[in-house]
């Protein structure tokens, strides 16, 4: 069931950025959103099908640390030539409203610019509504006060909740930043939500607050934990704390929350941040976490591959996992660690022989030749 702010544990995308509802800067998505569409839409994504003279309605599910898409019956479909939505958003009276272009003619090349079937004129922008759903009473943005768009951030309509973010971008940051500290904590799985929507304004004018951050991190709901981790990376180096608390995040038990918590430390690349994403692995993997992992390795492997090659500093003490990573740097020059690895009778036979595969693709010749005589010799 949906909280006071009408999120679920499968409404990630109202929270993640790129699926904001509302936004001014969309791209023919919108995220059904608020009290003024049925309970089973909340959720669910609405596109554009120009082609097919439809609008489309899909409904999300998890899928590991990905999703998959379910179409559900159209919003609107036409058998009109003419009826061509382009662009569909959430409305201030939680009405779905479509930019219809209206021309039956939509190629470029094949016909002429000049045909006389191409509607110059027309256009039309359709109001889409529930039944027995009165219009919700717009928001009030101009002329309000921070503490006041803080409060619409409670709003379970996520046309409101972006408009009073975009407002709030536009008031001095310093005043923002007091507002969010002057309001008093909260305890719950909504109140985590909520916390999460302040912090988001903060970063949005460019401050941070480690208490809330680190907070959205412990919130029952995995699209919470997940965006946290993707708001404390997108701080920087202005946030030091950030490689500690993404570290954690790594082997939390949601596959999502890991993805982000990965893809925020390859932002960070040093050997402890690399140490961590390493332990990621301990865990189920999925093609998405698996392609996260991977690369977060191979784009930091200046910074940990040396002292790992050298003896230095132990990355891992799984045999499993240094092979994988090896891997992973795709240089050719992993192939001592690899042959101490494949000639150490504590580990697996498996784990010996994934061993000798990666130097037999990254080695050298002498390095090849090791894992020839041990072939020979084993057989």
């Amino acid at each position: 069931m949906p909280g006071m702010y009408g999120y679920t544990a499968a409404d990630a995308p109202r929270i993640l950025p790129g699926l904001n509802p509302g936004s001014p800067k969309h791209c023919g998505l919108a995220v059904a959103s608020g009290r003024g569409l049925p309970d089973d839409w909340q959720g669910d994504l609405i596109t554009n099908d120009f082609r097919g003279h439809r609008v489309c309605r899909f409904k999300l599910k998890d899928d590991g640390s990905g999703y998959q898409s379910q179409e559900m019956q159209p919003v609107i479909k036409s058998y009109h030539p003419a009826f061509r939505p382009i662009d569909v958003a959430m409305g201030p009276d939680g009405a779905i409203y479509i930019a219809d272009w209206y021309n039956p003619i939509i190629q470029h090349g094949e016909v002429d610019f000049r045909d006389p079937r191409r509607d110059k004129t027309h256009g039309r922008i359709w109001r889409v509504t529930a039944k027995a759903k009165p219009p919700l009473p717009k928001p009030r943005l101009v002329g309000a006060t921070v503490l006041e768009l803080l409060k619409l951030l409670y709003s379970p309509e996520g046309y409101t909740r972006e408009m009073a973010k975009q407002v709030l971008r536009e008031r001095d940051p310093d005043e923002v930043a007091a507002s969010v500290k002057a309001i008093p904590p909260t305890s719950g799985d909504s109140a985590a939500a909520f916390r999460l929507q302040l912090a988001q304004v903060l970063r949005s004018v460019d401050r941070s607050d480690l208490r809330l951050l680190n907070s959205t991190l412990y919130a029952k709901d995995p699209a919470v934990r997940g965006m946290g981790c993707r708001l404390i990376a997108s701080h920087g180096d202005k946030l030091p704390e950030a490689v500690s608390l993404l570290s954690k995040m790594t082997t939390d038990e949601h596959p999502q929350v890991r993805l982000e918590a990965v893809r925020g430390l390859a932002l960070f690349p040093s050997f402890d941040s690399t140490k961590a994403i390493v332990n990621a692995l301990d865990f189920p993997m999925d093609r998405w976490l698996d392609y996260a992992v991977w690369l977060a390795l191979r784009e930091s492997a200046p910074q940990w591959l040396p002292e790992t090659i050298s003896g230095a500093r132990e990355l891992t003490t799984n045999p499993q996992h240094l092979v994988y990573a090896l891997n992973a740097a795709g240089t050719n020059n992993v192939g001592k660690p690899l042959l101490k690895l494949a000639g150490d009778k504590n580990v697996s036979l498996k784990q010996r022989l994934d061993a000798y595969a990666a130097v037999a693709k990254f080695g050298t010749a002498d390095e090849l030749a090791v894992v020839f005589r041990s072939a020979y010799v084993d057989e």
